[in-house]
């Protein structure tokens, strides 16, 4: 997508208290080396579980990117995995 913002439509938001809106982008580029945190969402069951999972999943990364110079520095152990505390109400 274009960084043109004239291209990117949105909706405004009315309502008073209402988060913020976030746009979700897809990318083929490798973004582990620069995750900080990952959320899960409130209504994801066993977050427990899955925090390990995803923990998993990030070493198995790690060691797949191992080779490549620029990701040397990431480190799957300084990405924050995160249960949401947001209340539906």
């Amino acid at each position: 997508m274009p960084k043109d913002p004239n291209l990117i439509k949105s909706r405004a938001q009315n309502l008073e208290g209402a988060p913020p809106l976030k746009y979700y982008i897809e990318s083929d580029n490798v973004v582990l080396p620069f995750l900080k945190k990952i959320y899960l969402g409130a209504k994801v069951p066993h977050a427990s579980q899955w925090s390990i999972y995803l923990d998993q999943e990030l070493r198995k990364s790690k060691i797949a990117l191992k080779d490549n110079d620029r990701y040397k520095a990431f480190e799957p152990g300084q990405i924050s995995i995160i249960k949401s505390s947001c209340q539906f109400v």
